[in-house]
């Protein structure tokens, strides 16, 4: 925050940072002072426009706060949520991609199936690698979807 302790130490946090009050701040000030624990706080300033992560430590004449300014943090973390909902979507449109003609598929194999002599063991084997091909390959849409590996 770039401030001199003579402007700090002694003062009161609404004094220095008044814009602080009815903020997540403020709750977790007020919530190390009454529980007298440590308390970590998360939030956005907007008087810096910047993230903040606060620390408040009470002792027996107020409170010790640490700011450590984690903007940078924030950035990756709201970059890497937005990689994972592109992703996410990729997913969920190539299964859907990929399951509206196995479907189909999966219908055609089972009729055919139903037409097959059980006598015929060379039709009876393509028609259960083509089962196993379909029951794979809904497999691979499935895992994609819901980015599983497993």
């Amino acid at each position: 925050l770039k401030l001199k302790p003579e402007e700090v130490i002694g003062h009161s946090l609404w004094e220095v940072f008044p814009s602080m009050e009815r903020t997540c701040f403020e709750h977790g000030l007020k919530k190390a002072m009454f529980e007298g624990q440590k308390i970590p706080t998360e939030g956005y300033y907007p008087d810096y426009d910047r993230w903040f992560e606060m620390w408040a430590y009470p002792f027996d004449e107020g409170l010790a706060v640490h700011f450590i300014d984690i903007t940078e943090r924030k950035k990756l973390e709201f970059r890497l949520n937005e990689s994972i909902e592109v992703r996410d979507d990729f997913f969920s449109i190539t299964s859907h991609e990929l399951n509206t003609p196995l479907t189909s598929l999966k219908i055609q194999t089972q009729l055919l199936r139903r037409d097959i002599n059980n006598s015929n063991a060379r039709a009876n084997h393509f028609w259960q690698y083509a089962m196993g091909r379909i029951s794979w390959i809904k497999t691979l849409a499935f895992t994609s979807a819901f980015g599983c590996c497993c």
